[in-house]
């Protein structure tokens, strides 16, 4: 007997990295330990990286102001656990500056696994 169920498609990790690219926001894709997969030039600036590719890599933590990092791990693991999407204030640490952005997150389910884009 034949299985008649039909599965959603699955966008993968570059189709999503494309998405994110043409994002008129500055937008990563992070894993749900904190390591950024992917950003867009527009994130590569407020992050004071002349090239995007700098991105991926990056940790959380490496960027965040540590009084952030704990409401970031929690709006991380809602995420990750019931697929409801956050909104929040974080301060971000760059080239001795404190910069304070507002951030959406979102899981997105891909065939290779889920990623949050923010």
């Amino acid at each position: 007997m034949n299985d008649m169920r039909k599965t959603k498609a699955q966008p993968d990790r570059q189709l999503l990295a494309g998405l994110v690219d043409q994002m008129l926001e500055p937008t990563v894709m992070l894993d749900f330990e904190g390591s950024l997969l992917h950003g867009n030039a527009l994130a590569a600036a407020v992050l004071g990286l002349d090239d995007p590719a700098a991105i991926a890599g990056m940790s959380l933590a490496a960027i965040m102001h540590p009084d952030d990092l704990q409401q970031a791990a929690i709006d991380l693991e809602q995420v990750k656990q019931s697929e409801a999407d956050f909104s929040s204030s974080y301060r971000l640490l760059v080239d001795g500056r404190t910069l304070v952005i507002e951030s959406h997150g979102t899981k997105i389910e891909l065939a290779d696994g889920a990623v949050d884009l923010v």
